[in-house]
């Protein structure tokens, strides 16, 4: 994680493995997915400042 914090400007993280290994470990489908289906995705969870009375999703030190 230490290494990660100069690559960029957050991290989150909602579980740290002491022993991660590798994705694969945790990950059975690797299967691609079309760009029209990230840009939906992407737009389905935007990211950036909460609009005026929401409150951000994200809790703590980033």
């Amino acid at each position: 994680m230490a290494a990660l914090r100069d690559a960029a400007d957050a991290i989150v993280c909602l579980k740290h493995y002491a022993a991660f290994g590798a994705i694969g470990y945790y990950n059975a489908d690797f299967s691609q997915i079309s760009d029209e289906e990230v840009v939906e995705l992407l737009a389905r969870f935007p990211t950036g400042a909460p609009e005026a009375g929401e409150k951000s999703a994200v809790r703590g030190p980033v």
